[in-house]
């Protein structure tokens, strides 16, 4: 096809070549398998019950906290800060339907050891206080 030189031989090259593009492209790296952002999410959920940092998180993946940033606004869209926030408010939610917390423990479970900077937190993030979420569900 590349050695003639006709009208139809051009297009049919530009067709196989718009093809081969279109196949490169489809062998990125799915949005979501970093091995990186997989493990830090991991070690996320299984601390949501004490105050973590971004940081030792990187840490203990051996990367660097910026590099695990950048990977998270990457791959997730959102920084690893902002990912365990909503983590965090996820299961402040389910804790505080259930009813059968206090908001103290609720608090407790997702890493906060005062009540109040829960509460400002919960109501900054959700738009509601913790107590009034509760009655609202």
């Amino acid at each position: 096809l590349f050695k003639e030189n006709t009208k139809v031989s051009a297009i049919k090259s530009l067709s196989i070549f718009m093809w081969l593009l279109s196949r490169h492209e489809q062998k990125k790296e799915p949005k979501h398998n970093n091995k990186y952002v997989h493990a830090a999410k991991d070690i996320m959920k299984e601390n949501l019950h004490r105050e973590i940092s971004i940081k030792e998180i990187a840490e203990s993946l051996f990367i660097n906290d910026r590099y695990l940033y950048n990977l998270f606004i990457r791959h997730e869209g959102v920084s690893p800060k902002a990912y365990l926030n909503k983590l965090k408010l996820q299961k402040a939610c389910t804790l505080l339907q259930s009813g059968g917390y206090s908001i103290s423990d609720v608090a407790r479970h997702i890493g906060f050891n005062d009540v109040l900077v829960f509460s400002r937190f919960f109501s900054k993030h959700m738009h509601i206080s913790p107590s009034a979420y509760r009655k609202k569900q």
